[in-house]
Protein backbone atom coordinates (compact mmCIF):
# COMPACT_ATOMS: atom_id res chain seq x y z
CA UNK A 1 0.00 0.00 0.00
CA UNK A 2 2.76 2.46 0.90
CA UNK A 3 4.59 1.60 -2.30
CA UNK A 4 1.55 2.73 -4.32
CA UNK A 5 2.02 6.35 -3.24
CA UNK A 6 3.83 8.77 -5.51
CA UNK A 7 7.35 9.96 -4.65
CA UNK A 8 6.25 13.34 -3.30
CA UNK A 9 3.88 11.74 -0.80
CA UNK A 10 6.50 9.22 0.24
CA UNK A 11 9.12 11.91 0.75
CA UNK A 12 6.75 13.90 2.93
CA UNK A 13 6.07 10.84 5.08
CA UNK A 14 9.75 9.84 5.22
CA UNK A 15 10.79 13.27 6.47
CA UNK A 16 8.56 12.87 9.51
CA UNK A 17 10.31 9.69 10.62
CA UNK A 18 13.27 9.29 12.92
CA UNK A 19 16.61 8.35 11.41
CA UNK A 20 16.25 4.83 12.81
CA UNK A 21 12.89 4.42 11.09
CA UNK A 22 14.27 5.87 7.88
CA UNK A 23 17.07 3.30 7.97
CA UNK A 24 14.53 0.50 8.39
CA UNK A 25 12.64 1.73 5.34
CA UNK A 26 15.77 1.63 3.19
CA UNK A 27 15.81 -2.15 3.66
CA UNK A 28 12.27 -2.64 2.33
CA UNK A 29 12.87 -1.83 -1.32
CA UNK A 30 15.31 -0.08 -3.63
CA UNK A 31 12.86 2.71 -4.36
CA UNK A 32 12.60 3.66 -0.69
CA UNK A 33 16.37 3.52 -0.32
CA UNK A 34 16.86 5.71 -3.39
CA UNK A 35 14.34 8.32 -2.23
CA UNK A 36 15.78 8.41 1.28
CA UNK A 37 19.40 8.74 0.23
CA UNK A 38 18.92 10.98 -2.80
CA UNK A 39 16.29 13.43 -1.55
CA UNK A 40 16.32 13.43 2.24
CA UNK A 41 19.78 12.46 3.44
CA UNK A 42 21.57 14.38 0.69
CA UNK A 43 20.15 17.58 2.19
CA UNK A 44 19.92 16.68 5.85
CA UNK A 45 23.09 14.64 6.36
CA UNK A 46 25.69 16.06 3.99
CA UNK A 47 27.45 17.99 6.77
CA UNK A 48 28.36 15.50 9.46
CA UNK A 49 31.03 17.82 10.76
CA UNK A 50 28.75 19.27 13.42
CA UNK A 51 25.88 16.77 13.29
CA UNK A 52 27.41 13.58 14.66
CA UNK A 53 25.13 13.82 17.70
CA UNK A 54 22.12 13.11 15.49
CA UNK A 55 23.59 9.64 14.92
CA UNK A 56 23.83 8.77 18.63
CA UNK A 57 20.56 6.79 18.78
CA UNK A 58 21.86 4.35 16.16
CA UNK A 59 23.34 1.03 17.14
CA UNK A 60 26.58 -0.12 15.50
CA UNK A 61 24.88 -1.96 12.63
CA UNK A 62 22.56 0.98 11.86
CA UNK A 63 25.46 3.42 12.08
CA UNK A 64 27.51 1.46 9.55
CA UNK A 65 24.48 1.04 7.28
CA UNK A 66 23.83 4.78 7.37
CA UNK A 67 27.40 5.60 6.37
CA UNK A 68 27.48 2.99 3.60
CA UNK A 69 24.26 4.33 2.10
CA UNK A 70 25.09 8.00 2.60
CA UNK A 71 28.81 7.99 1.72
CA UNK A 72 28.26 9.80 -1.61
CA UNK A 73 26.36 12.64 0.10
CA UNK A 74 28.90 13.48 2.80
CA UNK A 75 30.68 16.81 2.27
CA UNK A 76 32.07 17.41 5.78
CA UNK A 77 32.92 14.86 8.45
CA UNK A 78 34.56 15.06 11.84
CA UNK A 79 35.50 11.86 13.64
CA UNK A 80 36.63 12.10 17.23
CA UNK A 81 38.12 8.74 18.10
CA UNK A 82 38.80 9.81 21.67
CA UNK A 83 35.15 10.18 22.69
CA UNK A 84 32.08 7.96 22.59
CA UNK A 85 31.85 7.82 18.81
CA UNK A 86 34.54 5.23 18.21
CA UNK A 87 37.07 2.88 19.68
CA UNK A 88 38.28 3.94 23.10
CA UNK A 89 42.01 3.20 23.14
CA UNK A 90 42.72 4.04 26.78
CA UNK A 91 40.33 1.45 28.15
CA UNK A 92 40.93 -1.00 25.27
CA UNK A 93 37.23 -1.56 24.64
CA UNK A 94 34.85 -1.17 21.77
CA UNK A 95 31.71 0.88 22.21
CA UNK A 96 28.84 1.36 19.79
CA UNK A 97 30.90 3.02 17.02
CA UNK A 98 33.27 1.50 14.48
CA UNK A 99 37.00 1.89 14.62
CA UNK A 100 38.31 4.88 12.67
CA UNK A 101 39.53 2.56 9.89
CA UNK A 102 35.89 2.08 8.86
CA UNK A 103 35.72 5.66 7.58
CA UNK A 104 38.84 5.35 5.40
CA UNK A 105 37.25 2.49 3.46
CA UNK A 106 34.16 4.52 2.52
CA UNK A 107 34.02 5.94 -0.99
CA UNK A 108 33.14 9.49 0.00
CA UNK A 109 33.58 10.87 -3.50
CA UNK A 110 32.15 14.30 -2.64
CA UNK A 111 33.73 14.96 0.74
CA UNK A 112 35.64 18.23 0.96
CA UNK A 113 36.53 18.46 4.67
CA UNK A 114 37.68 15.55 6.84
CA UNK A 115 38.83 15.99 10.43
CA UNK A 116 40.05 13.02 12.45
CA UNK A 117 41.07 13.34 16.08
CA UNK A 118 43.05 10.40 17.44
CA UNK A 119 44.55 10.07 20.93
CA UNK A 120 47.58 8.14 19.65
CA UNK A 121 49.66 8.23 16.45
CA UNK A 122 47.38 5.78 14.66
CA UNK A 123 47.02 7.15 11.14
CA UNK A 124 49.78 6.23 8.72
CA UNK A 125 50.48 6.11 4.98
CA UNK A 126 48.10 3.23 4.21
CA UNK A 127 45.17 5.38 5.34
CA UNK A 128 46.37 8.39 3.36
CA UNK A 129 46.57 6.13 0.30
CA UNK A 130 42.96 5.00 0.90
CA UNK A 131 41.87 8.62 1.13
CA UNK A 132 43.60 9.42 -2.15
CA UNK A 133 41.55 6.68 -3.84
CA UNK A 134 38.23 7.12 -2.04
CA UNK A 135 38.02 10.90 -1.54
CA UNK A 136 38.97 12.58 -4.85
CA UNK A 137 37.45 15.97 -3.93
CA UNK A 138 39.04 16.24 -0.48
CA UNK A 139 40.29 19.80 0.06
CA UNK A 140 40.95 19.99 3.81
CA UNK A 141 42.43 17.13 5.82
CA UNK A 142 42.92 17.65 9.53
CA UNK A 143 44.56 14.67 11.23
CA UNK A 144 45.22 13.92 14.84
CA UNK A 145 48.46 12.28 15.91
CA UNK A 146 49.83 10.53 12.85
CA UNK A 147 52.65 8.48 11.42
CA UNK A 148 52.86 9.71 7.85
CA UNK A 149 55.76 9.91 5.45
CA UNK A 150 54.08 12.18 2.94
CA UNK A 151 54.30 9.51 0.25
CA UNK A 152 50.59 9.61 -0.69
CA UNK A 153 49.68 13.18 0.25
CA UNK A 154 50.37 14.40 -3.29
CA UNK A 155 47.98 11.74 -4.64
CA UNK A 156 45.08 13.67 -3.11
CA UNK A 157 44.97 16.06 -6.07
CA UNK A 158 42.36 18.49 -4.75
CA UNK A 159 43.99 18.84 -1.30
CA UNK A 160 44.49 22.49 -0.37
CA UNK A 161 45.30 22.19 3.34
CA UNK A 162 46.60 19.38 5.51
CA UNK A 163 47.01 19.83 9.25
CA UNK A 164 48.71 17.21 11.39
CA UNK A 165 48.77 17.43 15.17
CA UNK A 166 51.94 16.06 16.74
CA UNK A 167 53.17 14.41 13.55
CA UNK A 168 55.48 11.43 13.91
CA UNK A 169 57.21 11.22 10.54
CA UNK A 170 58.12 7.62 9.83
CA UNK A 171 60.54 8.37 6.96
CA UNK A 172 62.75 11.25 5.99
CA UNK A 173 60.22 12.59 3.48
CA UNK A 174 58.84 16.09 3.84
CA UNK A 175 55.09 16.52 4.18
CA UNK A 176 55.52 20.27 4.38
CA UNK A 177 55.75 21.10 0.70
CA UNK A 178 52.56 22.22 -1.05
CA UNK A 179 51.17 20.01 -3.79
CA UNK A 180 49.98 22.13 -6.72
CA UNK A 181 49.11 25.29 -4.80
CA UNK A 182 48.18 23.57 -1.54
CA UNK A 183 49.26 25.01 1.77
CA UNK A 184 50.26 23.06 4.84
CA UNK A 185 49.67 23.66 8.50
CA UNK A 186 51.00 22.10 11.65
CA UNK A 187 49.95 22.51 15.27
CA UNK A 188 51.66 21.51 18.48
Amino acid sequence: MLSNLNDDCLLHIFQLLSLQDQLQLTTICERFEYLMVKYIWSKQYHDLHNQMRCLQPLDLQQYKQFFRLNQENIRKLQIDVSNNFAYVYNSNRLNNRPDYTFYFKLKMSNIKILRIKCPAPSIHDVYIEMLSKNCPKLEILDLGKSRVSGAYVEDIRSLQLITIDYCVVSKAVSVCHPAQGASTGSRK
